[in-house]
């Protein structure tokens, strides 16, 4: 069986379960900074080795590369960090054909876009890391159609995009019992505008879940909403999601990144009807009135859309929320999906 590895992936290493499931043919090796898929969750097909620190990472990678280069089929490397770079050139020293993920890091790296918000998170050394990544990789697969706009092009010329894509569940949501009226279900950063959604409830008495608590006493974001928090909204870190979609009747995502946003896409798959800012590539996935709402880019805006949402009758709101599903099941299952994956790896 040819093997995958996967390197520095983050904490989301969860989402790319289903991408394993789908492609039994392969072995797939995880290098991470720490667990993220407990064992019994973990595909036969599927090993993690959780190396906290860089510098053992990069000596594992070495000797795992040395016994089984002949057996790799390619390497996967996530950007994000320092050795970026020391990676590609180890993997490239024993001809391995490798590929660069972009899940986002590129707003940290020190390439501008006219259409996209710089964030300019990363410090000089580590933007050089990833940009140089960029040039030598054998090919880059990027997961948002914006991210176009940063022109990748001038990096490298082997593009392709690779949306996320989900596990849609066989379930009838009109059986759905939804008792929660707002679900906010993603970490708290100040790319996301968690503070819109706190002020917002302030103003409306509308039972709500927000999701995505860390404990991080640094997070600012976190803070202001254990401070402000509504008594309407119940706060939590993060658990299995399910039990949220399914009981939920609004997914609201207030940021400056939203498209192809995981959460988003689970939570469509449930029915749940989103609310987002106009960001990016927004308007290809979500028709405003038809399968979500989509509101100007501005706390007021977005607080109008809320009180919008909650006059709606139960009509209207049904047949948003199977537009929402039936999005999701024809462009982001993972059943429509694989086989492009597939041509993808066949390919390299």
């Amino acid at each position: 069986m040819s093997a995958v590895l996967i390197l520095n992936l983050p904490y989301i290493i969860n989402k790319n379960l289903n991408q394993v499931l789908a492609l039994k043919n392969y072995h797939f090796l995880f290098i991470t900074k720490e667990k993220k898929i407990q064992d019994n969750q973990c595909p036969e097909n599927c090993e993690q080795k959780p190396i906290k620190n860089p510098l053992a990472r990069l000596f594992f990678c070495f000797f795992f590369l040395l016994k089984n280069r002949r057996k790799i089929h390619h390497v996967e490397i996530y950007p994000g960090g320092k050795l970026t770079i020391i990676f590609l050139i180890l993997v490239k020293s024993f001809g391995c054909k490798n590929v660069i993920i972009e899940r986002g890091d590129i707003h940290y790296a020190g390439i501008k876009s006219d259409k996209l918000p710089f964030f300019g998170k990363y410090d000089t050394f580590t933007c050089i890391s990833i940009k140089l990544s960029y040039r030598f990789a054998s090919s880059i697969w990027y997961k948002e159609r914006a991210f176009l706009n940063y022109d990748l092009n001038r990096y490298n010329s082997n593009l392709y995009y690779l949306p996320n894509a989900i596990d849609i569940e066989d379930i009838n949501i009109e059986d759905l019992n939804r008792d929660i009226v707002f679900l906010w279900l993603n970490r708290l950063h100040k790319e996301r505008y968690s503070k819109w959604f706190i002020d917002a409830l302030k103003k409306m008495d509308a039972k709500s879940y927000l999701v995505g608590l860390l404990g991080n006493k640094f997070n600012l974001e976190e803070e202001y909403v254990v401070k402000n928090k509504p008594d309407c909204l119940t706060l939590f870190k993060f658990k299995d999601p399910r039990e949220y979609y399914i009981k939920a009747k609004f997914f609201v995502f207030p940021a400056k990144v939203v498209f192809g946003n995981h959460a988003l896409f689970e939570a469509m798959s449930y029915g749940c009807v989103p609310i987002v800012t106009d960001a990016q590539d927004i308007k290809k996935l979500i028709l405003d009135g038809v399968n979500g709402f989509i509101c100007e880019f501005n706390p007021e805006s977005f607080y109008l859309t809320l009180k919008k949402a909650l006059e709606m009758t139960n009509e209207v709101y049904n047949q948003m929320s199977k537009n929402a599903r039936k999005t999701v099941v024809d462009h982001f299952s993972l059943a429509n999906l694989r086989e492009k994956k597939l041509d993808l790896y066949q390919s390299l």
